[in-house]
């Protein structure tokens, strides 16, 4: 009995490899293909600001950004005199683009306070009273039912001063000269006052509210502001006369 072996070797086809070879490109190209669908739906598709420079594609307007609500409020704090107006122009709104800014003006009321200044904080934002339902408030100095003295309410260092009310229409109550009036004493009386002010994009209240400020700031909420109403509000602001200081990204 013989006892031998055979030795049998293979080698891929030439048909084996380009099947192969094709699967690797497609997965390739599927790979590149999601990608640049990614970037597409990001880029194009994405209309929230979520940085700095999505913010200076559309305003030359300086752009003041910091990690949170506490680490802006201390940089606008120390830089409110170089933000503001002019001298003797101490009146500076805090408006957001398309939702309250009312944290960031406690927060920077607090800030100043704590740096020794005197400050007013007043609630402009005659439908959603975000600074309280004091009664009375700047709406009744407004329409004579109270006097100043009567609705500032010292808090931790600040001066608040309630929206007041209610006001049925908010638009055309603030147009009243008495808004402008009570600024400006309470600017005579206090190093800054810092005025809430109801979002720009949601009615004419807002707007007719930053245009008592000497000057405003722009609060874009990071990741929710939109492109398309930064644009709105800038363009409305400019037809409107509102001075803007700079754009705020906290």
């Amino acid at each position: 009995l013989t006892v031998g072996s055979i030795e049998v070797t293979t080698e891929p086809s030439a048909a084996s490899t380009m099947g192969t070879l094709t699967r690797a490109m497609v997965g390739v190209a599927v790979g590149l293909l999601v990608a640049f669908l990614y970037l597409f739906l990001r880029t194009f598709l994405d209309d929230k600001i979520r940085s700095p420079e999505d913010l200076r594609e559309f305003t030359d307007d300086a752009v003041l950004t910091a990690s949170g609500l506490n680490d802006m409020a201390q940089l606008l704090s120390q830089g409110l005199p170089y933000l503001s107006a002019g001298p003797g122009e101490n009146v500076i709104a805090v408006s957001g683009i398309d939702s309250e800014a009312t944290d960031l003006a406690r927060e920077l009321a607090s800030a100043t306070a704590r740096s020794g200044a005197s400050v007013a904080l007043v609630d402009l934002d005659l439908a959603a009273h975000p600074l309280g339902d004091s009664h009375p408030g700047l709406a009744d100095v407004v329409s004579q039912r109270a006097s100043l003295a009567d609705v500032v309410s010292p808090a931790d260092g600040i001066d608040v001063v309630g929206a007041g009310g209610p006001v049925p229409n908010p638009g055309e109550f603030l147009t009243r000269t008495g808004y402008a009036q009570a600024l400006r004493e309470l600017g005579a009386t206090h190093d800054w006052v810092l005025v809430n002010t109801g979002p720009l994009t949601a009615s004419s209240a807002g707007v007719l509210g930053a245009k008592l400020a000497d000057t405003t700031l722009l609060v874009v909420r990071r990741g929710t502001s939109s492109r398309r109403d930064v644009a709105q509000v800038l363009n409305l602001v400019e037809a409107t006369g509102v001075k803007v200081a700079g754009l705020v990204l906290p």
